[in-house]
C-alpha cells in the first residue's frame, strides 16, 4: 500500500540519487577527504542557496526558515586553507525555482542533509574538528533535525504536484553528486595537503 505522506514517496522515489550522493561524500577518514567534501559542498550549495533565496519559499510552513550553510562552509574552509571560489565553476549557475514544487524538490535535498549530518558530525569530530574549527557547518546542520521535520510535514500537506517535486529533487541529486565527484573540487582540495 502506498504511503499518503509526500516526504516518504520522495524518499523511495530518489532513493537511488541519493545512494549515489552518499557514495560521492565517501567517509572522512583523513583531512584531505574532509577537504575535498567541503571544495564539494561548497561548489553544490552555493548556486543552490542562491536560487533558493532567490525564488519562492513555502509561505505556510509553520515557523520552518531556510537556514543558508554557506556562510559556515565558507568559515570552515577559510579554517582548513582552503580557498573560496569566486563563482560557481563546478555547476554553473542554477536558476532560481519558479515554482513551489520545484523549491519543495530542492529543499527536500538540503534540509534533508541534516539527517545525515549527525554521522559525518562524527567523523570530523575524529579528525579534531568541531564547531569552533573546521565544522562549524556541520554541527549546526546536525542540530537542525527538527526544522528538517517541521519542512517535511509541510511537504505531507502541500497542495503539490507529486512528480515535480520529484523532478527537482532528482536533478538536485545528480547536481550534488556531480559537485562531490568533479575533478576541480577534488583538486582544489588536495592542493594544500
Amino acid at each position: 500500500m502506498p504511503s499518503s505522506s509526500l516526504r516518504f514517496r520522495l524518499r523511495e522515489r530518489t532513493a537511488s540519487r541519493h545512494a549515489a550522493v552518499d557514495e560521492a561524500v565517501g567517509a572522512f577518514k583523513t583531512q584531505s577527504d574532509y577537504r575535498r567534501y567541503l571544495a564539494g559542498l561548497h561548489a553544490f550549495r552555493a548556486p543552490f542557496e542562491a536560487a533558493i533565496a532567490a525564488g519562492p519559499l513555502p509561505a505556510d510552513a509553520d515557523d520552518w526558515e531556510f537556514a543558508p550553510l554557506v556562510p559556515l562552509i565558507e568559515a570552515d574552509m577559510a579554517d582548513l586553507g582552503l580557498p573560496v571560489p569566486a563563482g560557481p565553476a563546478v555547476l554553473g549557475q542554477v536558476p532560481p525555482v519558479a515554482t513551489l514544487e520545484e523549491v519543495a524538490g530542492r529543499l527536500y535535498v538540503l534540509e534533508g542533509s541534516a539527517l545525515g549530518a549527525r554521522v559525518l558530525v562524527v567523523e570530523t569530530r575524529a579528525l579534531g574538528l568541531d564547531e569552533r574549527y573546521g565544522a562549524r557547518h556541520l554541527v549546526a546542520q546536525s542540530r537542525g533535525g527538527a526544522a528538517f521535520g517541521t519542512f517535511a510535514a509541510w511537504l505531507d500537506r502541500a497542495a503539490l504536484d507529486e512528480d515535480a517535486v520529484v523532478t527537482a529533487a532528482v536533478s538536485t541529486f545528480v547536481a550534488a553528486e556531480r559537485a562531490f565527484a568533479a575533478p576541480a573540487a577534488i583538486g582544489h582540495a588536495d592542493a594544500l595537503v
